[in-house]
């Protein structure tokens, strides 16, 4: 009984010492599958966090962009109507401002909305391609 657990053991420490080496423990399909596991969870974990500087940079860029480009077209307009309707529309250049960067706060809250729903849309479509 004794030489049992003591062949036993033998085995067991063989099995971590090769685990830990890294060689495969099993010589059957069942090392293939355990190979396949391994990577599949190192590729879910790398999908995870899948957030690059250039990205960010990127992100933050068109989001300055198109706030300020908000802003700069509803001046724009605000200015020519102003000019238009001079004889019967009496627009201050301080309500003309307000306006302008309340439509810019609205353009930068729909570009974050779109992002974040791309953002969503993208892991789903790629987690549909692993799937598949």
């Amino acid at each position: 009984m004794k030489e049992e657990e003591i062949a036993k053991t033998g085995t067991e420490a063989e099995k971590a010492a090769q685990q830990e080496q890294g060689t495969p423990l099993y010589e059957d399909e069942t090392q293939a599958a355990v190979e396949a596991l391994r990577k599949e969870a190192k590729d879910a974990a790398r999908y995870e966090d899948d957030v690059d500087a250039g990205d960010v940079i990127w992100s933050i860029l068109g989001f300055v962009f198109t706030v300020v480009l908000a802003f700069g077209w509803m001046m724009l307009m605000l200015l020519i109507i102003s000019f238009v309707g001079l004889g019967y529309l009496h627009l201050e250049i301080k309500i003309m401002f307000l306006v302008s960067v309340i439509f810019a706060l609205l353009a930068g809250a729909f570009y974050v909305r779109g992002k974040i729903r791309g953002e969503r849309i993208r892991r789903i479509r790629k987690k549909g391609k692993k799937e598949e």
